[in-house]
């Protein structure tokens, strides 16, 4: 299920609200997934929040921020 998680995609945590995208995924010997949602604002802070995967939900399957950038030819 974490494999489900894209990162750079909007998400939303459905307990808290907390919408951010999607910077960064763990998995724990426990079995524990999370992933870190991250937000800014107009004043350029960020906000970083862990959450468990079971609690988020996608925003929107297309809205990214655009940190994957095409992938360069070799040659």
């Amino acid at each position: 299920m974490i494999d489900d998680i894209l990162l750079d995609k909007v998400y939303r945590d459905r307990i808290t609200g907390f919408e951010g995208t999607a910077v960064a995924k763990s998995e724990f010997l426990s079995g524990n997934k999370r992933v870190c949602l991250e937000s800014g604002n107009n004043t350029c802070n960020s906000v970083e929040m862990w959450v468990d995967i079971s609690r988020i939900e996608i925003v929107d399957g297309d809205r990214c921020v655009g940190f994957h950038s095409p992938p360069e030819e070799i040659g």
